[in-house]
């Protein structure tokens, strides 16, 4: 029973991201694919973790402090908390890429390929700052966790690290991406409204505070870094958003004729353009 409170209350921070996972997954996703995800998630990031820790594959070879095993779940050699949280990494990764991609006016991207592309980078990016200062953990409330054992470019974090962590990434999140490819586009009045709102939210908690704990332990480059990192994402969303909304304006002021018609003077104004054969 201790090991059961020592990885739910020892772990807090999984845990309330975990719950919030579930609460969000459960109401975007449905109870079969949310369990559907869950269990392969957590099966494939249970594999890598120990892959790499005996044999190095994907992530490199590393070692978590063996000295954990008398105060949280293990999961062979890789305490339990660590896999769950792909779950969470992941998906709140997807859904906030899939809301940047997409837009505050509707709640499906106009090219899933695109969005999915953005959420495995938005995973991959969210590893540069955590795996880094999750190492240096004994310096604040995570403590000693794990170590490279070999020096990386990145804070420590080796390169081959993060050429695993994207193959994962893109795993987890295409996995995502097809639990998801038959859901139906729906208008929304505005960004405050959307549905995806609440995981871009988390998923910029779930990130920034590591950067923010950098800087409390006195890692101001490997913070600073882990902040600047995300300034491409502002702008991609200043320049993309603006553009996207007239068209969903345009969309949700029209009736279904109405919506009819433009697409059909549309289709006949793109095939008089056509230059002649």
């Amino acid at each position: 029973m201790h090991l059961i409170i020592g990885t739910l209350v020892g772990r807090w921070y999984v845990t309330a991201f975990g719950l919030a996972f579930l609460y969000y997954g459960w109401n975007l996703l449905g109870a079969r694919k949310i369990l559907i995800y869950s269990v392969g998630s957590v099966a494939v990031a249970a594999l890598a973790e120990n892959a790499s820790v005996h044999w190095g594959i994907p992530y490199t070879q590393y070692a978590f402090n063996e000295s954990l095993r008398s105060s949280e779940l293990w999961l062979f050699d890789v305490p339990l908390m660590v896999p769950l949280s792909y779950s969470f990494v992941m998906f709140f990764a997807f859904a906030a890429a899939r809301l940047v991609a997409s837009g505050p006016w509707r709640t499906v991207p106009h090219s899933p390929s695109a969005a999915l592309g953005l959420a495995i980078v938005f995973a991959t990016w969210s590893t540069w700052s955590l795996d880094p200062v999750s190492q240096r953990g004994a310096a604040w409330y995570l403590g000693d966790l794990f170590h490279y054992a070999h020096p990386g470019f990145w804070f420590g974090l080796p390169l081959l690290s993060q050429v695993g962590w994207l193959f994962v990434s893109a795993l987890l999140c295409g996995g995502l991406a097809h639990l998801t490819r038959d859901e139906k586009n729906q208008p929304v009045a505005s960004l405050m409204q959307h549905p995806l709102l609440p995981c871009l939210i988390t998923f910029a908690v779930s990130t920034l505070h590591v950067s923010i704990v950098a800087l409390f332990i006195g890692e101001t480059t490997l913070g600073g870094a882990g902040l600047i990192i995300w300034l491409p994402v502002a702008a991609v969303v200043a320049v993309l958003w603006p553009q996207l909304r007239p068209a969903a304006a345009t969309r949700l002021s029209l009736s279904p004729v109405e919506s009819r018609r433009v697409a059909a003077d549309r289709d006949v104004a793109a095939h008089s353009s056509r230059p002649a054969a």
